[in-house]
């Protein structure tokens, strides 16, 4: 098993029934702080992710730290990274301009079995140089941050 995503256990707090509001209080922590976690504004601490996990009753493998290897100015590549289905795939296809290739890339980012993991990890690198990650261009990540920032704003008043 693979450790939750912050959408995972977002999605969880709402299967519960949990406001952010509520998230917060549990842990001794302002909902707004839960909200930017759950949004993408803020990273969590690895050891506050335990502490939310473990607050939802989720105990899979979050108590190990992602792997990173350093690839010079890239952004570092975690362990579901090496479970993607873009993996040898020609980087070109990820940073085109162009609206097939881009949809060529979409397509295989549909059916990989890591998407959400990769979407989390865009969201939170935030960086416009990522292409085409999480099946999202970062035009379709701004406007899925935008959203997530809105609900969390709803659901903490």
């Amino acid at each position: 098993m693979t450790a939750p995503t912050i959408n995972q256990l977002r999605e969880h707090r709402l299967k519960e029934g949990l406001s952010l509001r509520e998230a917060g209080e549990r842990m001794g922590i302002h909902g707004s702080t839960v909200g930017s976690w759950e949004s993408g504004r803020h990273q969590a601490s690895p050891e506050r992710l335990q502490e939310y996990a473990d607050m939802l009753g989720w105990r899979d493998e979050l108590r190990r730290p992602p792997r990173t290897v350093n690839r010079g100015a890239s952004a570092p590549t975690t362990d579901w990274q090496e479970r993607a289905d873009c993996r040898g795939v020609d980087p070109k296809l990820f940073f085109s301009s162009d609206t097939t290739l881009q949809e060529q890339a979409k397509a295989l980012c549909r059916a990989c079995p890591v998407i959400e993991e990769c979407l989390d990890w865009a969201l939170a690198w935030g960086s416009a140089q990522l292409g085409i990650a999480g099946g999202l261009t970062e035009e379709e990540r701004r406007g899925y941050r935008r959203n997530l920032n809105r609900r969390a704003q709803r659901e903490a008043s």
